[in-house]
């Protein structure tokens, strides 16, 4: 976190410098008071979130992270409505809530509650909360570009991150990992990724709202499900798929109430059928993929059992050639053959 947000404070301080992509900087646009009262507050709560979250895995689960960050968008919406960019509506909070309650039915598994990790986790997306609706004011007041909130917000971030680093991980981090040439190259476009996903989230957020931001949040969960269903060849259960349609549906219907507050309550049922086919297709495409898997698996285990019944035929060849030779050295030795004479008498 802390290299993240030290590369985005060089990119930007080196593009203010060699470039004019800032022009909220060049024009002088945030005075000393907004700087100390919507800068700072800002990159607090985005400390905040990062620190907590990423503190978070040590208490509890990645399933049971994953559900309490599905309700993000819940906080999120109540927030919005205080600040005044989103209206009260009954419609919405359900909408949210259906999106929300999908996440989670997608996210059950294997959970190890712990009462301190629930609260930092929850701590940290009340946190992540705050900060995208006071960027939200503080870019929609000042009219304020992307590469300028960041050029403002970065180094402050880092600062605040340094110091949640140096009380928590401090002691227990080795600092000769440094010095390793490939981690700081992988470490380095990590970082360079991470400044051009920081730039494309202020842009989104510039463009839409906090709301849109927090709603279209389990759409990035189903991706990265799918793509390591495909490239990973990860199993999806039912479960998830029935979790992630109805998330599906939620943000579908988030975007007809955008469009049409009234429009959720007259959705069209062939629209309805539409999705619900396509849902039904990928279920079945889904089964079919993990039977085809189950079949390759079940088949393998099957050639490396007929493997191993022929290596025990062999073996038991060999041991009865064995027996063979050395009867045959036995029976052309005279001095053995009054034993194997006994030995037939007997």
């Amino acid at each position: 976190m802390v290299l993240h947000m030290s590369v985005a404070t060089v990119f930007t301080q080196i593009l203010v410098r060699t470039t004019s992509l800032l022009p909220g900087v060049n024009d002088g646009r945030v005075s000393l008071r907004d700087y100390l009262f919507r800068i700072v507050p800002m990159a607090s709560f985005n400390a905040i979130g990062l620190v907590l979250g990423n503190s978070a895995y040590k208490w509890i689960s990645l399933s049971y992270i994953q559900m309490i960050k599905a309700c993000t968008p819940i906080p999120l919406l109540m927030l919005s409505i205080i600040v005044g960019s989103e209206r009260r509506s009954l419609a919405l909070f359900i909408i949210v809530c259906t999106v929300s309650f999908g996440i989670i039915l997608s996210s059950v598994g294997e959970l190890h509650f712990s009462m301190i990790g629930f609260i930092i986790q929850f701590t940290a997306i009340i946190s992540d909360s705050f900060r995208m609706i006071v960027m939200e004011l503080f870019m929609r007041d000042l009219k304020l570009d992307t590469l300028s909130l960041l050029y403002y917000s970065a180094p402050t971030t880092v600062v605040l991150i340094s110091i949640g680093f140096y009380c928590i991980e401090s002691a227990t981090f080795d600092s000769t990992i440094l010095f390793d040439s490939q981690f700081c190259f992988v470490i380095f476009l990590n970082c360079c990724m991470a400044f051009v996903l920081n730039i494309a989230a202020i842009h989104l957020l510039s463009s839409t709202s906090a709301m849109v931001i927090g709603i279209s949040g389990p759409m990035k969960d189903m991706l990265l499900v799918f793509i390591s269903f495909v490239m990973f060849k990860d199993p999806i259960t039912s479960i998830q798929l029935l979790g992630f349609s109805i998330s599906l549906i939620g943000l579908y219907l988030y975007r007809a109430y955008k469009i049409d507050p009234n429009s959720v309550y007259d959705i069209p049922n062939d629209l309805l059928q539409a999705i619900l086919s396509i849902i039904r297709g990928l279920y079945l495409r889904i089964i079919s993929l993990n039977q085809q898997r189950n079949f390759s698996h079940s088949t393998s285990n099957d050639a490396n059992d007929d493997d191993g019944i022929i290596l025990d035929m062999n073996n038991l060849d060999s041991e009865i050639g064995d027996r063979d030779n050395n009867v045959a050295i036995i029976g052309d030795d005279d001095s053995n053959r009054p034993l194997i004479q006994a030995h037939r008498k007997g």
